[in-house]
């Protein structure tokens, strides 16, 4: 697979509305996979993107972005459109702002799709494919709460301020404790856009309430990375402690290792495969005429589970088949031809 590793030089605007419509789609389909900064789970998605490509004897130019801001994204997905890229599956930065973008391109003749995040309904994309980021919350945090025995303090942990996910994880999950009155949340982490931020908060965080601390939910992988280590050394320091109950997000190595030690108690695992491969399949359809069969079918969620010890050995399986069903009914639950 061809990958690119610079963008080309950005164009105005200006410059991307005198390129007419058959220059820029003269050479055929081209498709662009987007994401706007660098993220661990976005290179399991890849994975997905890399698969579809493999499948249908394509090339996929899979570009990472800079910045979780929706300007340095509106410049980069231009320039790809200018270069004759048509068919995007993109990680939108602003729910609103996006839209505007995807109007351009979509005005001519590209297709768009939203992956990992959703823009604001109704948007010019065609389809959104990935978690359904209010359910996997909430099933995380029923998960925790009935790990405590739906009583206790808690500490919600969410990542980057800037992920159009974080916010809805916290108001997902907050409604989940809030059913229970015996759960307290202790405290809300957030604003952890790398690892290394993450360490230094959920070490904080966990120290300052190590005394009245009973479970921890983690929304996203960097808190999740953190807390694995921040309690890995706890324990070694002090093999009497007690046990504090751990639900964390994504499914890395590390984390699974985690579970596996009895340090983290179970993961929100999301289909990252599925996130990469499904909305390209989706731009293949469209590119061949192929529409959304209704409003509905916008969203094509990819799956989620909650990861233990004992299942760990075959939901990754279990998540493939997820993709090979959804895949198979998309003709009948997704599209129509025109």
């Amino acid at each position: 697979m061809r990958k690119q590793g610079k963008l080309f030089a950005a164009v105005s605007m200006s410059a991307f509305l005198l390129v007419g419509m058959n220059s820029i789609f003269a050479d055929g389909n081209k498709y662009a996979w987007y994401a706007p900064a660098p993220h661990p789970y976005f290179e399991e998605m890849k994975k997905g993107v890399a698969g579809f490509a493999k499948e249908y004897g394509v090339e996929v130019n899979m570009v990472v972005g800079s910045s979780w801001t929706q300007g340095p994204e509106d410049q980069d997905i231009r320039a790809l459109a200018a270069d004759g890229y048509n068919l995007f599956s993109i990680f939108p930065c602003d729910p609103s702002g996006a839209n505007g973008l995807y109007e351009e391109i979509v005005a001519r003749g590209a297709f768009v799709n939203n992956f990992g995040a959703t823009t604001t309904w109704p948007t010019p994309a065609g389809f959104y494919s990935g978690t359904d980021i209010p359910a996997c919350a909430g099933q995380a945090a029923e998960a925790l709460a009935k790990l405590i025995n739906f009583k206790g303090n808690v500490i919600l942990a969410v990542g980057a301020l800037g992920d159009l996910n974080a916010q809805k994880c916290s108001v997902a999950a907050r409604a989940v404790f809030a059913k229970y009155k015996g759960i307290k949340i202790l405290q809300e982490v957030s604003d952890m856009s790398s690892v290394e931020v993450a360490q230094e908060k959920m070490e904080s965080a966990i120290s300052s309430n190590i005394k009245v601390l009973d479970g921890i939910l983690m929304t996203d992988y960097t808190p999740t990375d953190a807390a694995a280590t921040v309690l890995a050394e706890y324990y070694e320091k002090n093999p009497k402690a007690k046990h504090i109950f751990v639900i964390g997000r994504d499914d890395t190595e590390k984390v699974l290792n985690a579970i596996r030690s009895g340090i983290i108690d179970g993961t929100s695992a999301q289909n990252a495969y599925g996130m990469g491969y499904l909305p390209m399949v989706l731009l293949k359809y469209q590119s061949e005429g192929w529409i959304r069969k209704n409003d509905a079918a916008y969203n094509v969620f990819s799956g989620h589970m909650i990861v233990t010890k004992k299942n760990i050995n075959t939901y990754q399986a279990e998540l493939v088949t997820l993709v090979k069903n959804i895949k198979s009914k998309m003709e009948k639950d997704y599209l129509k031809k025109k």
